[in-house]
């Protein structure tokens, strides 16, 4: 059952959609950003990196737009397949055969995996598609660079592949659980939407 479920999750075609629609987004950050034709005398001075182009460290339209559709990203995926089920009786099939609560539990498991994945599908490319770009010069806090306020300031200075890392963990979590509690609004409502 858990393979059927996974399967279903991530072949669904909102699934396959939101996937899409964020890796647009990540792209076009890097197309607007016009990182492909810099030239060398952009490095002449103390050049900015991959650390510095990311998608949270640069506050362009896109980040915007990325914090806007957060939720969006996460719960839209597969949020919305208890519903499904139920109305066209598939859940009943699924009941014979299977206790309730352990269904629940493993359905609830594979929401929060696809809407963690599908909220740091555009962080994740966009980092790899800076990585191919740009050198991955670590940041200097005395020539310009984005501070970073907040959430380990230090980590980032000094080893910032780690704090990016520990940044896309803590935007899957927060996508889990947005893609949770629109699972759990869609075993109590009755619209899909």
């Amino acid at each position: 059952m858990f393979k059927s479920i996974t399967t279903r999750g991530f072949t669904k075609s909102t699934t396959l959609f939101i996937l899409i629609l964020g890796s647009l987004i990540a792209i076009l950050d890097v197309v607007e950003n016009n990182v492909i034709h810099l030239k060398p005398s952009d490095y002449w001075d103390y050049p900015l990196g991959v650390y510095n182009w990311w998608f949270l460290f640069n506050p362009e339209i896109y980040l915007s737009i990325i914090i806007t559709v957060f939720p969006l990203l996460a719960s839209v995926p597969y949020a919305d397949s208890y519903i499904e089920e139920k109305k066209s009786g598939f859940l009943k099939n699924i009941l014979l055969r299977q206790n309730k609560n352990k269904y629940l539990t493993t359905k609830f498991f594979i929401n929060f995996l696809i809407g963690g994945m599908a909220s740091i599908t555009p962080l994740v490319l966009n980092l790899i598609v800076y990585f191919s770009l740009l050198p991955a010069i670590k940041p200097n806090i005395y020539f310009g660079n984005i501070p970073v306020f907040g959430f380990l300031p230090d980590l980032y200075v000094n080893h910032p592949l780690i704090y990016i890392i520990l940044r896309i963990g803590n935007c899957f979590i927060f996508g889990g659980i947005f893609a949770s509690i629109a699972l759990t609004c869609s075993l109590f409502v009755e619209n899909r939407y």
